[in-house]
């Protein structure tokens, strides 16, 4: 008897499962035939999909199929029933269009279109119509329901990025930058958008037509809305998107003048520029800060980075001539004593001694300043760390391995776990080949 249960069950298990079997199977067939361009053999499976699950993903592969097939009158009915059904569905009188259109009565067809944008009236249905009028390539009539749906919104939401991106697939890019540019004058909270949506332009797949386009548009509008600095700032990052960072300096200092700044933006723009080796423009944007003078707020920091910029130039890219060693140097002089020797310029003094040791062989200067920064009080341990391996290396360099091996080794035992106890093991191991 309980054999005979179990059997049922399983009976009744396959009875349900089969519909959904058949169902799988019969959409397999109908898209490998689709896809084979067998429309005759696919129209059967997709109609009979249709009629069980009247879903939009059989409906719109049905209406292909027919279409394929040049099955107007067949497409037409299946067209008009779903428009009965669904009268809020702009979307069902666009494909009426269509069906007319691909039949040849091209009047027909534009009366839908009309007759689809007379029946807007409602926000919710702008991007579906919108999108149909796109899917047919339509784009005239998709920017006519976007620009209607903009007066249904009442200032609510503006589409201009919807329309600019349609303007793009037509291929009218001036109108479609235009539209980009516009959402800017409604709020300045559209500039990431716009940056996101203007993004693709740049890189390796620049377009230079269309970068061409936003930068004279973005000059008007400088011009012309003053009081929109948004615009600028636009301009500045487009120029570093394209890594033309001396344009994003003049923009950024002409930006900083006439909004009488203190020199933040130019300091953040030198911050990208080193982070770029674009060490000259990161020169001139804290030269440029420096020269607002002591009281101002970055000064110190302008001084400082503007020390770090010159000697990177002269480590990392070793293009120098022997003045330029000297004029750094008394730089950095300068800086210590206009600043002061404290844990703060703990770094000017580390660097000071570098340049002195291993481009001035000034030893005695190099080792000096180094022992009078690792046992200054106030000093982290992190940068006390690095003057110790910075006297370890001039210490190697002099031939005495035996100090420079116990320093490196204390910066080890300090900093197991850290990349600069790591660096301080690597430098030590390589005392082996001395």
């Amino acid at each position: 008897m309980k054999k005979l249960n179990n059997i049922l069950v399983l009976v009744f298990l396959l009875l349900q499962a089969a519909p959904a079997f058949a169902q799988t199977t019969d959409e397999q067939l109908a898209a490998q035939y689709y896809q084979n361009k067998e429309y005759d053999k696919a129209v059967i499976y997709y109609e009979k999909l249709f009629n069980k699950k009247p879903i939009p993903f059989y409906y719109n592969y049905y209406l292909n199929c027919l279409l394929e097939l040049k099955d107007y009158k067949t497409a037409e009915k299946v067209v008009k029933k779903q428009i009965k059904k669904n009268e809020k569905a702009l979307n069902f009188l666009v494909d009426l269009g269509f069906v007319y259109a691909a039949s040849g009565d091209e009047g027909k067809a534009k009366d839908q279109y009309s007759l689809a944008l007379k029946e807007l009236t409602e926000q919710q249905q702008v991007f579906e119509l919108a999108k149909a009028f796109v899917a047919i390539k339509e784009y005239d009539y998709a920017i006519e329901a976007y620009e209607k749906g903009r007066k249904l919104s009442k200032g609510s939401y503006p589409y201009n990025f919807e329309i600019a991106s349609v303007y793009e697939l037509k291929g009218d890019l001036e109108k479609a930058v235009a539209e980009y540019l516009d959402v800017l004058l409604m709020s300045d909270n559209y500039l990431e958008s716009v940056q996101n949506a203007l993004q693709p332009s740049f890189g390796e797949n620049a377009n230079q037509k269309k970068n061409d386009l936003i930068k004279a548009e973005l000059i008007k509008r400088i011009q012309k809305y003053q009081d929109k600095t948004v615009y600028s700032e636009l301009l500045i990052w487009m120029f570093m998107q394209q890594r033309d960072f001396e344009s994003a300096f003049t923009q950024a200092k002409a930006l900083d003048k006439r909004l009488k700044e203190d020199g933040k933006r130019i300091m953040d723009l030198g911050a990208i520029c080193a982070s770029n080796d674009k060490l000259d423009v990161a020169v001139k944007c804290y030269e440029y800060v420096l020269s607002k003078g002591k009281e101002n707020y970055y000064y110190v920091q302008a001084r400082m980075e503007l020390l770090n910029v010159m000697y990177r130039k002269i480590v990392t890219q070793g293009n120098y001539q022997p003045a330029e060693l000297l004029a750094l140097e008394n730089n950095y002089k300068a800086a210590l004593e206009e600043l002061g020797k404290y844990s703060g310029t703990v770094i000017i003094m580390k660097n000071l001694a570098h340049l002195q040791a291993f481009y001035l062989n000034n030893l005695d200067g190099a080792t000096a300043l180094l022992e009078e920064a690792i046992n200054m009080p106030g000093v982290s341990e992190v940068n006390q760390a690095d003057c110790k391996l910075e006297m370890a290396d001039i210490l190697l360099m002099t031939g005495d391995i035996w100090e420079a091996s116990l320093l490196y080794s204390q910066v080890e035992k300090a900093f197991k776990d850290d990349p600069i106890g790591h660096e301080a093991k690597f430098r030590n191991a390589r005392l082996s080949y001395y």
